[in-house]
């Protein structure tokens, strides 16, 4: 009885606290759900305007950003976050603004504004570390990142940035150790893997670079790894080993197409052409639009004067994907030289001499062209400069008989 009779009391007291709330079935309920549900529509239509508006300056900002005016994207960027202060794409665009415009200082403002809301988001931690990169602050950076490794110890992005940033500072030790840390609790860490190896490659280490694509590495390697391993035994001169290693890593990944890429290139480097065009064929047939093997392919067939409109198709299609570069301009010169059309082979030999300006074969290429030109002078000169620039014995060899026919 002494138990109800406190319940009521308590209820009793707290229902006069809560005296603001209509009894039920007063005539005020009715007013008090209208007016909540008013309140409730408000808000709703508040956020919807915001977010409307923030649309709108969005809109705005991108359109300025397309016509590269950084400073009035800023403005618009601003406004739709302040708009909308949560969304992280429209941040993102504001923070890139203020890199195009080398506002730095500016950038870290916002990000640690940010922080203060979310102090462990390892988002912004990573974004203000990498502002810190831009401004030189590297001891900072690498605070930031090793506090980020702790908060994400099994993030490997992070690992590989961390290591890369010890390599700017030439902190070889500090990257070799957090890299290993890495990939002995993590074997499959490939990029980390990868890594390491460059490091000590870069550093004549090639023992070890080669042991940190094989020691303790699970079964199934990936294509890239077996493309490293080949890459490696190639820089030290042991083609057998990077054959075996290619060879290996096709049987395993058949529809690989940089691995095939890589053995196509080691057979044309050993000499071995008929085999590289086949494989390069082998390439295409995995992946139609691959510039390298299209341009290796359309070359080799101008070069052999055969299948010309073919190679000329090719080529074209190479240069369509990769439009500068100077490789492929020039077998886009040297087929249209073999189809007979000068002056638009010299056009584009001009244009590849641009972007290889010592390019022996290029200006070999220009001398042939100019000859069939019938400017002498000019062909005399392009075979003088090819000359002195190539490196090659046999390449030297070529261009001296061709002088020697030209006095």
């Amino acid at each position: 009885m002494r138990r109800y009779c406190f319940f009521s009391l308590f209820f009793f007291f707290f229902l006069q606290s809560c005296s603001f709330l209509p009894s039920p079935g007063s005539q005020d309920l009715h007013h008090f759900q209208t007016e909540l549900a008013g309140k409730t529509a408000k808000k709703k239509q508040g956020k919807a305007d915001a977010i409307a508006r923030s649309y709108t300056a969005f809109l705005h900002g991108n359109q300025a950003e397309q016509e590269k005016h950084y400073e009035q994207a800023l403005h618009f960027y601003k406004k739709a976050l302040d708009y909308t202060p949560d969304n992280k794409q429209i941040f993102e665009k504001l923070l890139l603004m203020l890199f195009l415009l080398q506002r730095d200082e500016e950038s870290a403002i916002y990000i640690k504004e940010a922080l203060a809301q979310k102090p462990e988001d390892s988002y912004l931690l990573q974004l203000l570390a990498n502002t810190y990169l831009i401004q030189g602050k590297k001891e900072e950076s690498i605070a930031l990142y090793r506090h980020l490794q702790k908060l994400q110890p099994d993030d490997e992005s992070i690992v590989t940035e961390l290591a890369s940033i010890y390599l700017q500072q030439e902190m070889f030790a500090y990257a070799v150790a957090v890299l290993e840390e890495f990939i002995h609790r993590h074997p499959k860490a490939y990029d980390s893997r990868i890594l390491l190896a460059q490091i000590h490659n870069q550093r004549q280490n090639y023992g070890e670079a080669i042991a940190a694509l094989t020691r303790d590495i699970p079964t199934e390697k990936t294509p890239f790894i077996y493309g490293a391993l080949a890459s490696l035994y190639q820089i030290q001169k042991e083609n057998d080993k990077a054959l075996s290693v290619l060879q290996q890593g096709i049987a395993a990944h058949p529809s690989s197409f940089a691995l095939l890429y890589d053995l196509g290139l080691l057979y044309e480097n050993q000499g071995k052409h008929d085999l590289a065009l086949s494989t390069m064929e082998k390439v295409i047939a995995v992946y139609p639009n691959h510039a390298g093997a299209l341009n290796f392919i359309g070359y080799s067939w101008a070069e052999s004067n055969i299948n010309l409109e073919q190679a000329h198709n090719y080529i074209l299609r190479a240069n369509s994907i990769k439009p500068d570069n100077g490789f492929i301009l020039d077998s886009l010169g040297w087929v249209l030289f073999r189809l007979g059309r000068f002056s638009e082979a010299n056009e584009t030999l001009q244009k590849a001499l641009l972007l290889l300006p010592e390019n022996d074969l290029i200006l070999e290429h220009l001398g042939d062209v100019n000859l069939a030109l019938q400017h002498y002078k000019i062909a005399q000169e392009y075979y003088t400069k090819a000359y002195n620039n190539s490196l090659d014995a046999r390449n030297q060899q070529r261009i001296e008989k061709k002088l020697e026919k030209r006095k």
